[in-house]
C-alpha cells in the first residue's frame, strides 16, 4: 500500500484501507503557510521590465549561487544532492529557478525545491519547498513561460520510488508570477516511459506547445494544440536524452541531445512532421557525459544559441576546443561553452567560454565539485536551463551557478590570453 498520491492517479501500487472509528472532536491543523518563494511576490510590472544595460555593448555577469541551503540539511531540503533545474522569467520581472533535492536520484525523499531572484535585487532567495507528492519520487521538472501571463510547472510522478520507466506527467500553472499555483493535474496519467520532461519547452509558429520529454532510450515530445489542455505524444525518437529542440525558420524541429553518438559526436535530428518522425546526422560538437545536459534556444534577435561542456575537463579522452581570440588567433579552452548559428545550425561560427576571462580561481559546481574559471577553463558539469529576460538579458542557471550575459558578449571574441 502506498502512502499518499494525487487523487486521480491509478497504478497496482495502490491498495484500499478501510477505518472504523469515531469522529474526532478536535479541529483540524490550520492549512500550512506557503513556503517563501511564494510569499511577498509582487503583481506589478515594472515600467522598466524592458530596459536593460546597452544591447550593442558586451555584459557578462556572474557566476552566482542561486543553490543556497543549510549545510547538514536533511529533508525536506537535502544538502547531499541537487540538480536538474528549471527557470523562467515570471510575469513580474522575478527569476524563478526550480530543481530537485534528495539523497539518491531514485528515492522517494526526492521533491523539489525553488529559488527566487526578486525584480532589482542582488541576490537569490534562500531555497525553499516548491511541489511534493510525499513519499514520490518527483522526477525532473521543467517551467515555461507564455509570454503573456501564464507559467506553466510539468513533473514526472513515479508510482513510489525510482523513476525508470513508471512516470506519470503533472502540470501545474500559476497566473500571478508563482504566488499561487493550479491544482497538480495528470497529463500524461499512465506511469511509463517518455514521461519525464526536460527543460525545453516551446510554443510552435502554429500555435502548438511543445514540451520535450526523455524517452529512454532518446527523447521524445508531449504536444499540445488546445493551450496546454489536452497532450499528444507523436511518437517519434529524438537521438539522445535530455533534447534540446527548437524550431526553424521553414517549421522543421531541430534536436541536440545527449547520447547515441554519431562517430563519436553529438547527433543533431530533424523532423518535418512535429515530431512523429526524425533524421539524423552528426553536429561538430563533443558528445556529453553523465552530469552534463545541454541548452537550445533561439534568441529573440534571430540566432539560434547552443550551450554545453567541451574539452579535457569534462571527459576522459577528450581534446580541448579551440576558440579564435580578439588577436585572431586559435586557442585551447574547456568546460561550459556557447555557441552561435546564424544559418539555423548548419555552421557555428560564434564560440567561447562562459567564463568572466578572470585570473584563474577555484568555484563550486554540482555537489561541491569544483572547477577552475578563467579565461581557458569554465564550470564542468551541471544540467542547464535558460531563458532569455523581457531586456534581452539571457539568463543561464547550472546546477549551482546563475550566469548573465547578452548576444553582443557571445559576439564578441574573446580576450587573448598575456
Amino acid at each position: 500500500m502506498t502512502r499518499a498520491q494525487l487523487p486521480e492517479d491509478k497504478h497496482g501500487l495502490i491498495g484500499l484501507r478501510v477505518a472504523l472509528g469515531l469522529t474526532p472532536k478536535t479541529k483540524p491543523l490550520p492549512v500550512a503557510s506557503p513556503p517563501p518563494n511564494q510569499l511577498h511576490v509582487k503583481q506589478n510590472v515594472p515600467p522598466e521590465l524592458a530596459k536593460g544595460p546597452d544591447p550593442n555593448k558586451p555584459y557578462f555577469f556572474g557566476p552566482r549561487r542561486y543553490v543556497k541551503i543549510p549545510p547538514n540539511s536533511i529533508g525536506p531540503m537535502f544538502s547531499q544532492h541537487n540538480h536538474d533545474p528549471a527557470l523562467v522569467e515570471c510575469p513580474n520581472g522575478d527569476l524563478l529557478a526550480i530543481w530537485y533535492t534528495c539523497v539518491q536520484e531514485t528515492g522517494r525523499e526526492l521533491g523539489l525545491l525553488a529559488s527566487r531572484l526578486r525584480y532589482g535585487q542582488q541576490e537569490w532567495d534562500e531555497a525553499s519547498p516548491f511541489w511534493d507528492a510525499p513519499d514520490r519520487n518527483d522526477h525532473a521538472p521543467a517551467m515555461w513561460f507564455d509570454g503573456k501571463k501564464t507559467l506553466f510547472h510539468f513533473a514526472g510522478l513515479s508510482t513510489a520510488a525510482n523513476y525508470i520507466g513508471n512516470l506519470a506527467l503533472v502540470m501545474r500553472t500559476s497566473k500571478d508570477s508563482g504566488a499561487t499555483w493550479s491544482k497538480a493535474r495528470l497529463i500524461g496519467p499512465e506511469h511509463r516511459e517518455r514521461h519525464m520532461p526536460v527543460e525545453s519547452v516551446f510554443r510552435t509558429k502554429e500555435g502548438f506547445i511543445v514540451l520535450v520529454s526523455d524517452a529512454n532510450p532518446g527523447s521524445t515530445l508531449i504536444v499540445s494544440r488546445e493551450n496546454g489542455k489536452t497532450w499528444t505524444d507523436p511518437g517519434g525518437r529524438i537521438a539522445g536524452i535530455h533534447g534540446g529542440v527548437v524550431q526553424l525558420n521553414d517549421g522543421r524541429l531541430m534536436a541536440l541531445g545527449r547520447g547515441d553518438n554519431i562517430d563519436g559526436m553529438m547527433p543533431k535530428s530533424l523532423s518535418a512532421d512535429l515530431g512523429k518522425t526524425w533524421t539524423y546526422s552528426k553536429t561538430p560538437f563533443q558528445a556529453l557525459r553523465g552530469m552534463q545536459r545541454a541548452v537550445l534556444l533561439r534568441l529573440k534577435e534571430g540566432p539560434l544559441l547552443f550551450i554545453s561542456f567541451c574539452g579535457a575537463k569534462t571527459q576522459p579522452n577528450k581534446e580541448d576546443m579551440m576558440i579564435t581570440d580578439v588577436s585572431g588567433k586559435q586557442r585551447p579552452v574547456s568546460g561550459l561553452f556557447a555557441a552561435l548559428s546564424f544559418d539555423e545550425g548548419e555552421t557555428w561560427p560564434s564560440r567561447r567560454l562562459i567564463s568572466d576571462d578572470g585570473a584563474p580561481r577555484q568555484m563550486e559546481t554540482t555537489d561541491r565539485m569544483v572547477f577552475t574559471m578563467s579565461a581557458a577553463s569554465a564550470e564542468t558539469f551541471g544540467y542547464l536551463s535558460i531563458c532569455q529576460g523581457a531586456n534581452g538579458l539571457i539568463h543561464l542557471i547550472s546546477s549551482k551557478n546563475h550566469y548573465v550575459f547578452n548576444l553582443a558578449w557571445l559576439k564578441a571574441p574573446p580576450p587573448a590570453l598575456p
